[in-house]
C-alpha cells in the first residue's frame, strides 16, 4: 500500500456471471421465477444497489415477456394450490388442480405458442367463492376463509387483466405501484430543497428506535440517479398502457388492460409535486402523464370531433348543432387530429364541415354569419365581425393618477408598435396595423380552400377562381376605408418535417408562390393569407402533429410573418406582443407544440433609442420573454 501513489475510482461494470446466482437459474425459465427474478433486481437497484442501465433494460424486458406468457397464472395459482393438498375439500382440490394440469398439457414447453390459450383464472375464484358459501358451520367458513386467501390473492390479478395478450398486467402493475410508493417514501424527506443534514436530522428523530430504517432511506437516496431512472421507465411503462388507441408496429405495453391503472394516479401526483433540481425530470414525466390522463385521448376526440363534422355537414343553414357548441364550449383540442380526419374524409363536404368546425373554434370570439360550403370547389366561406369590444377600463383598474391611466391605454395597445427591421428581427414585418381600426360592425369575408398540394395554386386561373369569392374582388363591394380586412386560408395536405430547415423551405415556396398574385389580393382587399400546412407526425406531441401555419400579412408585401409562425392567425393579438414593441425588438427564438397548447419563445433585445432615453439601464443586455396559446 505504501507503494500507491495515486487511487482510481472505478468507474466501469464489475460484473461476473454466476456472482449473483444469475448462472444457477439461467436454464429455468418459468414464467413465474423469471418475473420474480425480474422484479428483484429493480427492487434492489431501488435500495440503493448499484444497478447499471443493461440490468435494467433486461430486467424489464423479462418482466414484459413473464407477463406476455399465459403461463405465469397457472404457475403461481399452482405453487398456491400445492401447499393445500390434504387441507382443502378432495373434490374442490381435485377440480383446481384438473384444471391446471389440463392447461399445462395444452401449453407444453411453451416453444409452440397456442392461439387464444389463457387460463381462466375467474373460475378459480368462482369455485372457492360457491365452497365457501356451501359451509353451514361459521367457524368452518371463517378457517376455509383464512386457508384459501393466499390462492385467491394469486389469481385476483389475472382476473383484473383485460388485455389477452398481456395476461400479467395486473400483476406488473402492482409491482410497479409498490416500488412508486416505496421511492415516494424515500426520497418525501429529501425533495423540495431540504439539505442532507436537515433530512437526515428528521430522519432520526422520526425513527429513534429504527435505526436501520435511517440507513435503508440513506442508501436507497444515495442511488438517487440510478432510482431516478427506474421510476422514469416505470412512468413511461404505465403511459404507453393507459393510451386507448394501439400504436402500429409497436408492442403493447407490459400493463396494458390492467384494471388498476387509475390507482397509479396518487403516487403520480405525489411524484409531481416533488421541487428541486434532483427530481425534475421525473415529476415533469409524471406531470405530463397526468395532464394527458385529464384530457380526452385521441381517439376519443377524434371521434367527437369526426361526429360534430357530421351534425354539420348535415345541419340546416343557420343552424349550429348542439354536438358542435358543446365541443366549441369545451375547448376541446382539435388541431392535432384535423389532418387525420381530413385525409380520411369519405367526400368534399365532410372535408368542409371540418373546416368549418376549426374555423368556429378560430373564431369563438366573433360573430359569424353567412357560411356557406362551396362542395365543387373544396372551399368554406364564412362572413363576421367583431364583437362589441369592452373598454380598457373595469371597475378593478385603479385609477388614482395619470401614471395609472398611461399604464391602462398602454395595455390596450395593439401589434402596430413593432417596426422591426431587418437588422434587428428575424421578421421583415415593417407595420402591423391595429385591428381596431377596422369598426367593430364592418362585415369580413373569410374563404379557407382546401388544396392537396403547393403546386395546385400555382395554376393563376385557378387562383383567380378562387379569388372570386370575395366581393371587392368582384366589385360588388367597396373596399374598407380603414384598410384590407378579407382573409384567405389554405389548407394544405402535402405534409412536412417539424424541423427549422424544412419550415424554413417550405415558407420560401409559398412565398414565392405568392408573388404573381399580390396585385389580385389586393384587388380582393385581403388583409392576410395563412396556410395550414400538414406535418409529419412524432415528437412529443403524440400520435398526430399540429398543423404548421404561416401567416403573410398585405402590410408586409405578403411576406412571412415569421415571428408567429405556428400561431393560428386569430390568436395574434392576445400575445399583446406590442407592450415590449416601444422598448424591445423582439425576435422568436423556438416554439414547443404540444395537444394542449403552443408555447413560444422570444428574445427581447432593447432598442438603442430606449438605452439612449435611460441613462441607468445596461448598455449590453437581453432578456428573453415566453407567451403561451392555449388551443
Amino acid at each position: 500500500p505504501e507503494n500507491v501513489s495515486a487511487a482510481v475510482v472505478f468507474e466501469g461494470c464489475l460484473r461476473v456471471d454466476g456472482l449473483d446466482g444469475a448462472a444457477s437459474t439461467m436454464g429455468n425459465n418459468r414464467a413465474h421465477l423469471l418475473f420474480r427474478k425480474a422484479l428483484g433486481v429493480l427492487t434492489e437497484g431501488m435500495c440503493g444497489y448499484v444497478l447499471i442501465e443493461d440490468e435494467l433494460s433486461d430486467a424489464m424486458e423479462n418482466i414484459y415477456k413473464a407477463a406476455t406468457d399465459p403461463s405465469l397464472p397457472v404457475f403461481e395459482i399452482d405453487e398456491q394450490l400445492s401447499v393445500l393438498s390434504g387441507r382443502l375439500d378432495a373434490n374442490l382440490f381435485q377440480t383446481l388442480s384438473g384444471m391446471v394440469s389440463d392447461f399445462k398439457q395444452k401449453y407444453g414447453d411453451g416453444s409452440q405458442p397456442v392461439a387464444g390459450l389463457r387460463f381462466p383464472a375467474s373460475k378459480v375464484e368462482q369455485l372457492i367463492s360457491d365452497y365457501s358459501q356451501s359451509i353451514k358451520d361459521p367457524a368452518e367458513s371463517v378457517h376455509f376463509s383464512s386457508l384459501t386467501t393466499p390462492l385467491r390473492e394469486a389469481a385476483a390479478p389475472y382476473i383484473k387483466s383485460s388485455d389477452a395478450e398481456v395476461v400479467g398486467s395486473e400483476r406488473a402493475l402492482n409491482s410497479f405501484l409498490q416500488i412508486l410508493r416505496d421511492w415516494i417514501s424515500v426520497e418525501r424527506w429529501f425533495c423540495n430543497d431540504i439539505s442532507y443534514a436537515d433530512a437526515v436530522e428528521n430522519l432520526r428523530k422520526a425513527n429513534k428506535e429504527n435505526s436501520s430504517s435511517v440507513l435503508n432511506i440513506c442508501r436507497s437516496h444515495a442511488q438517487l440517479k440510478a432510482t431516478s431512472k427506474i421510476i422514469l421507465r416505470i412512468i413511461e411503462t404505465i403511459a404507453d398502457g393507459s393510451r386507448v388507441e394501439s400504436v402500429t408496429g409497436k408492442s403493447p405495453s407490459v400493463v396494458a388492460g390492467a384494471a388498476g391503472l387509475d390507482d397509479a394516479l396518487p403516487c403520480l401526483s405525489d411524484i409531481a409535486s416533488m421541487g428541486g433540481k434532483a427530481y425534475a425530470e421525473v415529476a415533469l414525466a409524471a406531470r405530463k402523464l397526468l395532464l394527458h390522463e385529464s384530457l380526452h385521448s385521441i381517439e376519443d376526440r377524434k371521434s367527437r370531433v369526426s361526429q360534430a363534422a357530421q351534425e354539420l355537414k348535415n345541419a340546416a343553414e343557420k343552424q349550429i348543432p348542439k354536438e358542435v357548441q358543446h365541443l366549441l364550449d369545451e375547448n376541446v383540442p382539435l388541431s392535432d387530429v384535423f389532418f387525420s380526419l381530413l385525409n380520411a374524409s369519405a367526400d368534399a363536404q365532410e372535408e368542409i364541415a371540418l373546416a368549418e368546425l376549426y374555423a368556429r373554434k378560430m373564431y369563438r370570439t366573433y360573430s359569424l354569419r353567412d357560411v356557406k360550403h362551396l362542395v365543387d370547389q373544396r372551399t368554406l366561406k364564412f362572413s363576421f365581425t367583431t364583437k362589441q369590444t369592452k373598454s380598457v377600463f373595469s371597475s378593478t383598474t385603479p385609477m388614482t393618477s395619470m401614471s395609472d391611466l398611461s399604464r391602462a391605454l398602454s395595455r390596450s395597445s395593439s401589434l402596430s408598435n413593432l417596426d422591426m427591421t431587418k437588422n434587428e428581427s428575424e421578421s421583415d414585418l415593417t407595420s402591423l396595423q391595429k385591428s381596431d381600426n377596422i369598426p367593430p360592425n364592418t362585415v369580413r369575408t373569410v374563404l379557407t380552400k382546401i388544396v392537396g398540394k403547393v403546386e395546385d395554386l400555382k395554376d393563376p386561373a385557378a387562383f383567380e377562381n378562387v379569388l372570386q369569392s370575395f366581393p371587392q374582388f368582384t366589385m360588388s363591394a367597396s373596399k374598407c376605408e380603414a384598410g384590407p380586412i378579407n382573409i384567405l386560408y389554405f389548407v394544405v395536405q402535402q405534409e412536412v418535417n417539424g424541423t427549422l430547415e424544412e419550415m424554413d423551405a417550405m415558407s420560401k415556396c409559398l412565398q414565392e408562390t405568392l408573388e404573381p398574385f399580390h396585385d389580385l389580393l389586393k384587388q380582393a382587399d385581403i388583409r392576410r393569407v395563412a396556410f395550414f400546412v400538414q406535418q409529419k407526425d412524432g415528437g412529443d406531441v403524440g400520435q398526430f402533429s399540429p398543423p404548421v401555419v404561416f401567416t403573410y400579412r398585405a402590410q408586409s408585401g405578403f411576406k412571412e410573418d415569421s415571428l408567429f409562425r405556428n400561431i393560428e392567425p386569430s390568436f395574434v393579438y392576445q400575445l399583446d406582443l406590442g407592450r415590449l414593441a416601444k422598448n424591445f425588438s423582439v425576435k422568436r427564438v423556438g416554439v414547443h407544440q404540444t395537444t394542449t397548447s403552443h408555447v413560444h419563445m422570444y428574445k427581447a433585445t432593447p432598442r438603442t433609442s430606449a438605452l439612449a432615453n435611460d441613462k441607468k439601464s445596461k448598455q449590453v443586455c437581453e432578456s428573453f420573454w415566453s407567451c403561451c396559446e392555449l388551443c
